[in-house]
């Protein structure tokens, strides 16, 4: 590890499924020693997907599976709520895992339901995952109204309760809407760029500019169908910095982060649950794995700070696209 990586807390956005889609331990090593011993301090853990839903018990059961597994690991785990929270699990050299919804299905379109998953440790949600809801388009849907009546009263109601608005896997029409209503920054957790990457799931230059106008952040996932380029080739570690310093060239290096969207080893369990969930985002098109080559599992993190450096970026630079830019746009979300 480089000075500037061991220096920096490294934040992965979207990182975990670990409850309910497990990572198979390396090395006699758990998913959380893994996260551990290669410098990772922070992971946001999805609660739940849209695809998921059937009632609020099952949603409440889940928050429940969250709480008791950070409880089972005192000793290397903690709850964020808070920045202070990010900053404690750095020192401690803890996991600090941050709350968070795929989508808004969750809610039941009801405000009251918001504020009870805020309670219980909600700090950023998705308005839609990748279908349409009740607050607006999703990125896969062929028609995309926008932001709905609902959808502009959700986003006010996250600005003021403090729960990060997520513009992944949302439809660019009612993103576009809801970047014009949030008066707080708005966050891509796992995004890339159109303009490197030609995918439905990638961000257009205008919709990465008004993020950054808010005072946003976009994570650049190594996820191979959103990174690779025209070889039809498995995409490398330099493919995902590509998608980074374009970020970096339109809106500055303030504006970009990184998350893996769950590191795993074997990517067939993978294939078939998305299959189900999201079958035209499922496009490998005979890419092999679903991440980028050199950054398939958490050994790999350190390698991105040492690219970084060897591109030229410098050490307060690499600590602002690890995780020091998630923590400046979080304090302002959160409040604390």
């Amino acid at each position: 590890m480089n000075k500037a990586y061991e220096e920096a807390i490294v934040m992965d956005t979207m990182g975990s499924w670990t409850m309910r889609r497990p990572t198979a331990g390396q090395n006699g090593e758990s998913f959380i020693d893994q996260a551990l011993k290669n410098g990772v301090s922070v992971m946001s853990e999805t609660i739940v997907a849209d695809t998921d839903i059937w009632d609020w018990r099952t949603v409440l059961r889940w928050f429940d599976d969250f709480h008791w597994m950070i409880s089972r690991f005192p000793d290397k785990m903690l709850l964020v709520e808070t920045t202070e929270d990010i900053l404690r699990a750095k020192r401690e050299k803890k996991l600090g895992y941050i709350a968070m919804f795929q989508g808004a299905n969750a809610i039941f379109e009801d405000l009251a339901m918001l504020r009870l998953y805020h309670r219980l440790g909600l700090r950023t949600m998705s308005l839609t995952y990748m279908r349409g809801n009740a607050l607006g388009g999703g990125c896969e849907e062929p028609n995309d109204s926008g932001l709905t009546s609902l959808g502009k009263r959700v986003v006010a109601e996250m600005n003021r309760i403090g729960v990060a608005v997520d513009l992944s896997h949302v439809g660019y029409k009612t993103a576009m809407d809801a970047i014009r209503v949030s008066k707080k920054p708005v966050v891509c957790t796992h995004s890339n760029i159109k303009a490197v990457t030609n995918h439905f799931r990638n961000l257009p230059d205008d919709e990465i500019k008004a993020i950054a106008e808010t005072g946003g952040v976009i994570a650049i996932t190594p996820v191979a169908i959103f990174c690779c380029d025209t070889s039809g080739k498995r995409p490398t570690v330099d493919n995902l910095i590509d998608h980074i310093e374009y970020v970096i060239e339109k809106v500055g290096v303030e504006h970009v982060g990184i998350s893996t969207d769950r590191l795993i080893g074997d990517v067939l369990d993978e294939q078939v649950l998305l299959s189900k969930a999201a079958p035209a985002l499922l496009t490998f098109s005979g890419l092999s794995g679903k991440h980028a080559e050199g950054f398939s599992d958490f050994s790999c993190w350190p390698k991105v700070g040492d690219r970084l450096k060897e591109r030229g970026y410098r050490d307060e630079e690499i600590k602002s696209i690890l995780g020091g830019n998630f923590i400046r746009v979080f304090k302002e979300i959160w409040g604390a």
